[in-house]
C-alpha cells in the first residue's frame, strides 16, 4: 500500500480475489444481515438480559482487563443461550490485573495477554474478587474452588498474528461467536489534546 492509496481500499481489501480473507468475505456475502435494531431483538438467538453495565474504572487504566472479561462473559452467555440456558455470569475485572504477571495493573496492559491468562489460569467470579480499581492483591483463595473460576477455551489474534486481521474476519467472528476486543494505539499527545484542547 502506498501513501496515495485511499483508506477505503485498505479496508475493503478482503473483497479482492486472491486476498487472504477473500473466502471469509464470500461467506459473509451469503449471510442475510438485517442490522436494524428491532430485527436484531426479534432474532431467536439474541437475548440482552445477560448484558452487563460498564464498570466505573476510576483513574485506573484497566480497559484492557475490563474488555476481555466482558468478552468472556458475553461469549459464555451467548453459548449458554444457544443451549437454551438464559444465564449471566459476573467475572472479576480485578483478577487479571491482580493475579496476572504480564500486565501492569492500572498502568495498562494488553488484551491478548489477559486472554492468555484466562486460558492458562482462568478468571475468578466478581463476588470473590470485586473490582477495586487495581487496589488489591491476588486472592488465591478464589482459585481454590473450580466452580469459582471460568477459563477461556482459546485466545489469540484474529488472523493468527498481530496486524493480520481484516474487516471480514472481524465481522465473521462477531457473527459466529459474539463480541471481540479491539485495542487502539493512539499518539501519546492524544491525552495532552484532551486536557488542553487542539
Amino acid at each position: 500500500m502506498t501513501a496515495s492509496t485511499p483508506h477505503t481500499e485498505a479496508c475493503n481489501c478482503d473483497s479482492k480475489p486472491g486476498m487472504p480473507n477473500h473466502g471469509v468475505y464470500n461467506q459473509l456475502n451469503n449471510i442475510e444481515f438485517n442490522l436494524h435494531p428491532q430485527s436484531l431483538l426479534e432474532r431467536g438467538d439474541v437475548d440482552t438480559t445477560w448484558d452487563h453495565h460498564p464498570i466505573d474504572q476510576g483513574s485506573c487504566g484497566s480497559c484492557y482487563s475490563a474488555s476481555m472479561v466482558y468478552q468472556l462473559e458475553a461469549r459464555t452467555a451467548i453459548a449458554l443461550r444457544k443451549m437454551g440456558i438464559s444465564s449471566m455470569i459476573d467475572l472479576s475485572t480485578e483478577a487479571p490485573m491482580a493475579c496476572g504477571w504480564t500486565n501492569q495493573a492500572c498502568a495498562g496492559g494488553y488484551p491478548a495477554l489477559v486472554g492468555k491468562h484466562m486460558e492458562e489460569f482462568g478468571v475468578s467470579l466478581a463476588e470473590c474478587e470485586p473490582y477495586t480499581a487495581g487496589g488489591s492483591k491476588c486472592n488465591v483463595e478464589c482459585y481454590s474452588k473450580p466452580e469459582n473460576v471460568m477459563y477461556a477455551q482459546n485466545s489469540g489474534y484474529l488472523g493468527g498474528a498481530y496486524g493480520k486481521c481484516s474487516a471480514a474476519s472481524i465481522m465473521m467472528e462477531i457473527y459466529a461467536h459474539g463480541p471481540i476486543t479491539a485495542a487502539l494505539e493512539v499518539p501519546s499527545d492524544m491525552s495532552i489534546r484532551r486536557i488542553i484542547g487542539p
